[in-house]
């Protein structure tokens, strides 16, 4: 299941970790987004349903501001990012992590891992960006790729999976340090998709537009062996166009 993110009353997302699965009330999903993304300009806070929490962000400039889009729930515009941002959940990712990464990070401590998403993205809770220039609202195009990927959302996860399995599988030799003890933990061999539940992270998606037809999607990842570039895939419903690095997912396809 993947859902936007409005915050009110029965809208609020149900959490599901393991065996465990209950509603959260709006007030405690927007106290627990505030809390540990700090720095995202979406400060959520729990208020009366037509007291819009989004319109009043500021951050010293002015601003499209927020609204609660009936596709993408609440989103922000942002001009750093030149998108609207906001939440998404993504069930099938909250299995995933750089757990390599964290040991690297413990064992040599030249590895950065990023604590403060681990809980946030157990509970399956990423990231969302809504490509934009300017400011103009979504396109029809994103909205169709998004309500599809609503709609698909397993699918679709593991025809990306999949495609980064092949893809680790091609840039493994490369990626290789030339330390054995680094290796067996950054780059291991795989024989199974499985093997990157430890390798890799969804940090954000992005919905891009595209004309005359279905928006792309862009996921953009962590992982353990391109700490600087990350992981990027470019996706048209299930159908996967494209494997790279992260600046796909900002640009579109490469070709």
């Amino acid at each position: 299941m993947v859902i936007g993110m409005p915050l009110r009353g029965s809208d609020a997302p149900c959490y599901s970790n393991g065996a465990n699965q209950r509603k959260a009330p709006a007030k405690e999903v927007a106290e627990f987004i505030r809390e540990l993304y700090p720095q995202m300009s979406c400060r959520f806070r729990a208020q009366d349903p037509e007291d819009n929490p989004m319109a009043k962000f500021k951050r010293g400039r002015k601003r499209p501001g927020g609204t609660d889009h009936p596709v993408f729930g609440q989103i922000e515009w942002d001009e750093d990012f030149e998108a609207w941002l906001g939440f998404v959940r993504i069930d099938p990712f909250s299995q995933f992590d750089v757990v390599a990464s964290k040991r690297l990070s413990e064992q040599f401590g030249d590895y950065n891992y990023n604590e403060s998403l681990r809980d946030t993205h157990a509970l399956g809770l990423f990231e969302l960006f809504v490509v934009s220039e300017g400011g103009s609202p979504p396109t029809r195009s994103q909205e169709v790729a998004y309500l599809r990927f609503r709609e698909e959302c397993e699918v679709v996860c593991e025809s990306v999976v999949r495609a980064v399995f092949e893809f680790y599988r091609s840039v493994r030799d490369v990626s290789l340090m030339g330390n054995r003890a680094r290796d067996d933990i950054a780059v291991p061999l795989l024989d199974s998709p499985e093997g990157l539940k430890e390798l890799i992270r969804l940090n954000r998606l992005r919905v891009l537009d595209s004309e005359g037809g279905e928006g792309l999607l862009g996921f953009a990842f962590a992982c353990s062996w391109e700490i600087e570039h990350g992981l990027g895939v470019l996706a048209r419903g299930s159908d996967v166009v494209e494997v790279g690095d992260n600046s796909i997912t900002w640009t579109g396809p490469s070709s």
